[in-house]
């Protein structure tokens, strides 16, 4: 996979929109990007992103193979704000003891987004 990732450069500023809601996708160097305005349209964007039969966990280390052959990172922000990110993360983490080793979740940042004014 390292060779299929040789030379590839991403960049990309993305608006689109999911049931009516807007989101965007940006990327820049080694970062992408995902916006949503709420944990609403973030969940919805999720389920509905088209899916092989393989699992939910084998499409989650699938990404994170691919982006560490990137060398990037991808971050999910609702309202502006950090909740997961995904990448070369070797911490320990609740989500590294469930087996998810390039999954970062951010669970004070969840919980500052449903206390929020």
């Amino acid at each position: 996979m390292k060779a299929v990732a040789e030379g590839i450069f991403l960049q990309a500023d993305l608006n689109c929109e999911l049931d009516g809601n807007p989101f965007s996708i940006k990327a820049s160097n080694n970062l992408i990007v995902v916006h949503v305005p709420d944990l609403r349209t973030g969940m919805r964007l999720v389920r509905t992103c088209p899916r092989s039969s393989r699992s939910f966990r084998a499409e989650l280390h699938l990404l994170i193979d691919w982006l560490r052959a990137l060398h990037s990172t991808l971050e999910l922000r609702v309202g502006g704000i950090c909740v997961a990110t995904i990448g070369d993360y070797r911490t320990m983490s609740l989500a590294s003891l469930l087996g998810f080793k390039g999954l970062l979740v951010r669970p004070i940042a969840i919980a500052r987004i449903f206390f929020a004014d």
